[in-house]
């Protein structure tokens, strides 16, 4: 997202503790080959900060979550808090467990809005991860209507109870609109075998129009610290000036290999795909050849200093039936047997796409994970998660021919041999009606994106319900949910 204008004035939000039930909302609780245990499911974030002149009132949209590390009862969620009509939100929230999921406490992230003593007029695409020593750390879009916007990375040292003031690691400091940060994320090498072992990585997309010395497109960038964030390296361009690609996910290898996968669009030009980021006016030229949109990787051998030529996963990644805007593709590695994992909604919006591969170089043959069939279902917002050989895809389903598809029932399905095959689908939660859900791009805005992170003995998942407002005057009503499974 590039500069826009965003109401300065914001409001303060108390801290708030949400205790979370047994999964009464889970279609199968009961333990089976296939299906993972239903510890708790329940609401666990929503709006913080008071709706301002321009926002979406009681919305909350595109969560990230994290588990420790070094303790599976801590974990961590963010997300936009406060949807803006024109993109990104008044800031960031954040929410907290240190029992396991069964009770969650959230906030404003602290140093982003002016009003609660920050320094800028909103925020977006939050992710969140954990450093080996139990250390959270936040990545945002810091979003001004004066210069600079800017990616910033927060800090906490006490399982996410509180955090530091983002520290800026990527600004636009010429204010001359030629360019901006877009879609960021955060990942941290947690291999003991690593070279790299701690190393914090932060990658964003690179919005830029064309000038005398560069072309438009929107390449990937990073930059990495080796002293939990106090210092960042030089900025290192991974793919190229000219091309258009979004949504950069790392993966690590035991020994230090870092990949990361990406939604490659090419030279064409399409507004559908333009909504995940991409600048009305920072596009591709228009061509007579049809976009073909792809997913791509490339791997790093010396800590994202260099990078190889790109790998195919997928020549043929879908993003939703057009009339909800989601669906960026989502990667992961397991930091057990060290298997990477990307999936993808399909062309046909009713299949849900895994890839695997041991090294980042090499992927399988894509096959299907979800088993329902039926010309009437469609997904939403694939994303996956994995720990020591069991694999964790999660993605919202709609029925096109009840309500107009206007429900969605978040569902999880489970590999326990490294993805090679799935069981059926387990349903986590109420279903989102997404009548009340928040806004972008003129469509039903659940978010680009929902997160989820596994590690011994717990499976943590977060995603947006939308459901009908107490205020019988309201118009959206849409919080975060969260999921905690046991293997």
């Amino acid at each position: 997202m590039l500069k826009r204008r965003i109401a300065t004035a914001l409001g303060a939000a108390a801290i708030t503790a949400l205790p979370l039930g047994l999964a009464s909302g889970a279609s199968a609780s009961a333990a089976s080959p296939t299906l993972p245990t239903v510890l708790h499911v329940g609401q666990i974030d929503r709006q913080d900060i008071a709706p301002q002149p321009n926002s979406e009132p009681d919305t909350t949209a595109e969560p990230d979550i994290a588990v420790s590390p070094v303790d599976p009862n801590i974990a961590v969620a963010v997300a936009q808090d406060g949807r803006n009509l024109t993109g990104g939100a008044i800031t960031t929230t954040y929410s907290w467990t240190h029992d396991g999921g069964a009770s969650w406490h959230h906030r404003p992230l602290p140093g982003v809005a002016k009003i609660q003593g920050g320094q800028y007029d909103g925020g977006s695409d939050p992710a969140v991860t954990f450093g080996p020593d139990g250390t959270a750390y936040v990545s945002t879009l810091l979003l001004s209507n004066a210069c600079p916007n800017a990616i910033g990375v927060s800090k906490s040292t006490d399982g996410g109870m509180t955090f530091s003031d983002p520290q800026v690691v990527d600004s636009d400091p010429d204010c001359d609109n030629n360019h901006g940060d877009d879609k960021e994320t955060i990942a941290v090498d947690t291999s003991p075998h690593s070279p790299y072992y701690g190393r914090v990585y932060v990658f964003w997309t690179s919005l830029q129009l064309q000038t005398a010395t560069l072309p438009a497109g929107s390449p990937q960038y990073v930059r990495w610290s080796d002293n939990n964030g106090a210092n960042w390296s030089p900025k290192v361009r991974v793919t190229a000036p000219s091309f258009f690609v979004q949504g950069a996910q790392p993966m690590f290898s035991p020994n230090g290999t870092l990949t990361i996968s990406y939604f490659d669009y090419g030279t064409g030009s399409d507004s559908d795909v333009v909504r995940v980021g991409v600048h009305p006016t920072i596009r591709p030229a228009a061509g007579t050849a049809p976009v073909i949109y792809k997913l791509r990787a490339r791997t790093s051998y010396d800590g994202g200093r260099t990078w190889t030529l790109a790998v195919s996963i997928s020549n043929h990644i879908g993003y939703g039936t057009g009339d909800v805007r989601c669906c960026i593709p989502a990667s992961t590695s397991d930091p057990v047997t060290g298997m990477m994992h990307a999936v993808w909604n399909g062309v046909d919006p009713a299949k849900v796409y895994i890839s695997s591969s041991p090294d980042g170089r090499h992927w399988s043959t894509p096959h299907r994970v979800n088993r329902d069939d039926s010309a009437n279902l469609s997904h939403v917002n694939s994303e996956v998660t994995a720990y020591n050989g069991n694999v964790y895809v999660s993605y919202g389903t709609r029925d096109g021919s009840k309500a107009g598809g206007r429900y969605v029932q978040q569902q999880v399905s489970t590999s326990r041999n490294n993805g090679a095959t799935f069981g059926p689908a387990l349903s986590l939660g109420p279903r989102s009606d997404l009548t009340y859900a928040a806004i972008g791009s003129g469509k039903p805005f659940p978010g680009d994106y929902v997160g989820s992170s596994a590690t011994r003995g717990r499976t943590y998942f977060a995603w947006c319900v939308s459901s009908k407002p107490a205020d019988p005057n309201a118009t959206y009503h849409q919080v975060v949910y969260g999921a905690v499974l046991h293997p």
